[in-house]
């Protein structure tokens, strides 16, 4: 339905933006490059201090890449995605079947598991393009709902229900 309607039954009013201006200078680029470095080397440290503390800090850092993608979409186009946790599944269901199934060092699957999910969001991408607003939140959690009913509950995606231990990564590679 949504690749045959035409665009102009599913705008939405365009918001208004306010905007404000401020004084403020922002960081110098060599501050904001070592931060960067920094968090970088203390992510990449996470696993050997992290003890059994590990899963705690995947699941922390999942959530924070999960919200800092939708902060970046609202931010930039001022609209609202819905299935971000869809996305996420597609790509931990991959990293799982590439590192447990295949056996590929956790650095190169997690490359692939990324890029399986470019286009599961191409999917989603083609027909909510044209929609603004209220549509595409509802477009968006129509997908997600989708996904967790139809496709999750599936052993295609997330094996037979029994749980397999995972090696603990060797900091990046």
């Amino acid at each position: 339905v949504l690749l045959f309607s035409r665009r102009g039954r599913l705008l939405d009013r365009p918001a208004t933006r306010r905007t404000t201006e401020t004084d403020a200078e922002p960081f110098p680029r060599a501050v904001v490059a070592g931060a960067v470095i920094l968090l970088l080397a203390g992510l990449g440290l996470v696993p050997t201090w992290a003890g059994p503390d590990l899963p705690v800090f995947t699941n922390g850092l999942t959530f924070v890449i999960v919200f800092l993608a939708l902060a970046l979409l609202v931010l930039v186009s001022g609209q609202m995605s819905l299935c971000q946790a869809a996305f996420a599944a597609v790509g931990a269901a991959s990293f799982s079947h590439l590192t447990h199934g295949l056996g590929l060092p956790w650095a190169v699957a997690l490359l692939l598991a990324g890029l399986t999910a470019v286009p599961v969001g191409a999917l989603i991408a083609l027909p909510a393009i044209r929609l603004s607003g209220v549509y595409l939140a509802l477009a968006t959690f129509g997908f997600g709902l989708l996904m967790e009913r139809m496709v999750f509950n599936t052993g295609l995606m997330f094996g037979g229900g029994s749980s397999r231990p995972v090696p603990r990564p060797d900091l990046w590679f």
